[in-house]
């Protein structure tokens, strides 16, 4: 059972959560491959943590609760590991993404291509021909210009306003 809580550790929790876990650290003990998985994963060495989870995956396969959904957990822990990989970066070379994940470049494109079409990525584009990912940020500025205009523009009508009534409120009735 500590091996597959590796597992669907890493492939549920995020890496400052699963630094602070105080009660699975006793249980990872007795599990040197589970500790091992989980620390390569906590510390972004992410080929090293898919490596120990297929050492773990016999003795995982072997479990009558576990079994029959290792393919996904460990499917799991791999989109989890691959967009963690690609967060902090705008662009990331297929080549060196397939490196990180002991993966040849082709398999690391198919991996990419669906977390993007899956959304994992938020909105990013795979430039096969480049060999790269590259994540589309929005321009914030673009966005603060506008409202700063319809900001302005709503200001404007507002003193407009106010300034055409006090001129009608200073007006003798009379005329």
């Amino acid at each position: 059972v500590v091996d597959e809580d590796a597992a669907a550790g890493g492939a549920s929790t995020s890496s400052p959560a699963s630094k602070g876990g105080r009660g699975e650290s006793s249980l990872l003990e007795l599990a040197p491959e589970a500790r091992d998985a989980v620390a390569a994963f906590v510390s972004q060495r992410f080929a090293v943590c898919l490596e120990r989870l297929e050492q773990l995956r016999r003795a995982a396969e072997l479990d009558m609760y576990v079994g029959p959904r290792l393919a996904e957990l460990l499917e799991l822990v791999r989109e989890r590991a691959l967009a963690q990989y690609c967060v902090p970066f705008s662009r990331v070379a297929l080549p060196r993404l397939a490196s990180a994940f002991g993966l040849s470049v082709e398999d690391a494109e198919r991996a990419v291509v669906k977390l993007v079409l899956a959304g994992t990525l938020g909105e990013a584009r795979v430039d096969v021909a480049g060999g790269w990912v590259a994540r589309v940020h929005e321009d914030s500025r673009d966005e603060s210009i506008k409202s700063v205009r319809h900001a302005n523009k709503a200001f404007k009508r507002l003193v407009g306003v106010s300034l055409l009534r006090s001129h009608l409120v200073r007006l003798p009735a009379s005329q």
